[in-house]
C-alpha cells in the first residue's frame, strides 16, 4: 500500500500498488509502461513504476512553492495565484466549489444519458484545483521523493507551451 491518499474532487482515497497486468495498465501511462517493460527485458531485473503523472498539467503544478518563488521568472506566477485566493477568499472558494461539483453531476448525468452538447463545467481555482502553481507538488510529487530510485523518466506535455520560455 502506497503511504498516501488522493482527493478526486469527491473523496479522499488510498492509493495502492498494483501488478501492471492487462486489467491493470489501462489507465497507467503507456510510455512508463512501455519503457519499464523494455528495460526488464534488457536488464532481467524487477522494474517498478510509481505512477505520479497528471494530464493537462504545466510545469509550476509539479514545483516546489519556493523554488517558483526563488526565480524571477516563476515568482509571479505565486504571487498571482496568492492575490487571487486571498481576495476570493476561502468561504467564496467553497461556495464556488460546490456550485461548480453540483454543475459537474448535471454534466456528468447528461452524458450518461447520451446528451452529447452538454459543456463540462469549469473547476474554480483554489486549494482544490490540481493546477494550482506547485499544487500537484504537494499532493503527489513531495510524497514519492523520499523513495530510493535507480531511474526518473519525465514525460512533460505541452499544458504551458504558451510560456515555454518561462522554462
Amino acid at each position: 500500500m502506497v503511504p498516501y491518499k488522493e482527493y478526486d474532487g469527491k473523496e479522499i482515497r488510498e492509493m495502492e500498488w498494483k501488478t501492471a497486468t492487462s486489467e491493470n495498465v489501462g489507465p497507467m501511462s503507456a510510455i512508463a509502461y512501455f519503457f519499464a517493460r523494455d528495460l526488464q527485458e534488457k536488464l532481467n531485473v524487477p522494474i517498478g513504476i510509481v505512477c505520479c503523472y497528471k494530464g493537462g498539467t504545466a510545469a509550476e503544478v509539479w514545483m516546489d512553492r519556493k523554488v517558483l518563488l526563488s526565480n524571477p521568472d516563476h515568482a509571479p506566477i505565486v504571487t498571482y495565484y496568492d492575490n487571487y485566493v486571498k481576495e476570493m477568499g476561502l468561504e467564496k472558494y467553497v461556495e464556488l466549489y460546490n456550485v461548480y461539483t453540483s454543475k459537474l453531476q448535471l454534466y456528468q448525468d447528461s452524458i450518461r444519458v447520451g446528451y452529447k452538447n452538454a459543456i463540462r463545467p469549469d473547476e474554480p481555482m483554489g486549494e482544490f484545483h490540481y493546477k494550482r502553481p506547485y499544487g500537484l507538488y504537494n499532493t503527489m510529487l513531495k510524497r514519492i521523493i523520499p523513495y530510493t530510485s535507480k531511474g526518473v523518466i519525465w514525460y512533460q506535455g505541452e499544458a504551458n507551451a504558451p510560456r515555454s520560455e518561462q522554462y
